[in-house]
């Protein structure tokens, strides 16, 4: 399956990005995750990052993602697929499209 994340480049400095799935078919298990690198785009555009699973499917409330800066601990952006904490603005927004996480 593929999840995908969107972010605009004035939260380009959220980069990096790590995806975490934490469930599937109602038990805890791993997946090999697969996003790019790295990603760029224009000012004022929209930049998708895009994440892939190995093998089963991310199931709906599964994915979250997250930031984590060298020397802190990771934050969370997004969870249970779209939802945002407090505090974190409404233009960072995640979605599940036919088992893709973005």
């Amino acid at each position: 399956g593929e999840n995908s994340f969107l972010i605009t480049p004035s939260t380009m400095a959220w980069l990096p990005l790590l995806i975490v799935s934490s469930s599937f078919m109602g038990s805890f298990s791993q997946f090999l995750l697969n996003q790019p690198t790295s990603v760029s785009g224009s000012l004022g555009g929209t930049i998708r990052i895009s994440c892939t699973t190995s093998s089963g499917t991310i199931g709906s409330g599964d994915s979250s993602w997250y930031q984590q800066k060298p020397g802190n601990p990771p934050k969370v952006l997004i969870y249970a697929d779209s939802s945002r904490p407090s505090g974190i603005p409404a233009r960072v927004s995640g979605s599940v499209e036919n088992s893709r996480t973005s």
